[in-house]
Parts: structure tokens; C-alpha cells; sequence
């Protein structure tokens, strides 16, 4: 299955905080969730508990800003999950990160069963 977000995930900076003992969503990471949700509707619970995933995404940035972009992997994968894409991140046997230039900020993303 091969779906596109119409954002970039938060860095993990963004998509939680903590005070105290406390962690917390940010607002930047419900944004992001709810986008997920709103955008994968159609896709909720085609992976069953026992798959193996290999998952495949494409990180398109707008601009050449500096970034590390495994900062973003914790948030889209979380939010994956909550939507009803993705059982357990667990399940991720291979994963594959890359970044690209584009008109407009994305994520692209393909899970294939292994």
C-alpha cells in the first residue's frame, strides 16, 4: 500500500514534551496526528497483528533546511498506528528514509508485506 501525507512529521522535539514525569502531546504533534487520521481513513486495519512490514518513506522538503530526518521517524510511525495503518511498529522489519526536494512539503509512504 503506497499513501501520501500532506505534511512532514514533527521532529520528536516537536511532537512531544514532558514536564515532570508527565509526557505529552504538543500541539504540533495532534496537528500532525489528526492530519494522518484525516488522510488515511481508507487505509485503517489492512495490516493484521503477524505481518512482517518493510516500509519505505520519502521525506519532501520545500526548502534545503538542515535537518536530521531520523528525528521524524518516533512521530509518523506513532501516528501511523493510532490512525489504524500500522498494528505495532514492532512489525517493521526493514525501514528505508530518504530525503528529497520538492514544491511542497510531504510524506510518502509504502508498506509491503514480507
Amino acid at each position: 500500500m503506497k499513501f501520501t501525507i500532506p505534511a512532514l512529521p514533527p521532529t520528536i522535539n516537536h511532537y512531544y514534551g514532558r514536564n515532570g514525569n508527565h509526557l505529552f502531546m504538543r500541539p504540533e504533534g495532534t496537528k500532525f496526528r489528526q492530519i494522518v487520521n484525516m488522510t488515511l481513513a481508507q487505509f485503517r486495519h489492512r495490516i493484521v497483528k503477524d505481518d512482517r512490514l518493510a516500509v519505505s518513506i520519502g521525506l519532501v522538503f520545500a526548502n534545503r533546511r538542515r535537518c536530521d530526518i531520523d528525528n521524524r521517524l518516533k512521530a509518523l510511525l506513532d501516528s501511523l498506528m493510532h490512525a489504524g495503518v500500522l498494528v505495532d511498529d514492532s512489525a517493521i522489519d526493514r525501514l528505508h528514509v530518504q530525503r528529497f526536494s520538492g514544491d511542497e512539503e510531504k510524506t510518502v509512504v509504502r508498506i509491503t508485506k514480507i
